[in-house]
């Protein structure tokens, strides 16, 4: 195990280990298909508090317009 990895290689390691990580970490980890802008991975992290659905955000209606 004492050979260089390749530059794909080196990547695949690193993309699987922080995979592995956040499953240990309890985190949810989606790979992304399209990687055009230099990011691999979306991460959820688990919702704390009693409300565990979608925030107050998601569930405000429109704007009015004017």
């Amino acid at each position: 195990m004492s050979q260089e990895l390749t530059s794909d290689e080196l990547g695949e390691a690193g993309e699987t280990l922080f995979a592995h990580l956040c499953v240990r970490a309890g985190l949810t980890c989606n790979k992304s298909n399209r990687d055009r802008t230099g990011w691999d991975f979306v991460v959820e992290f688990p919702m704390s508090g009693p409300d565990t659905g979608p925030s107050t955000r998601d569930c405000r209606p429109p704007a009015s317009r004017s």
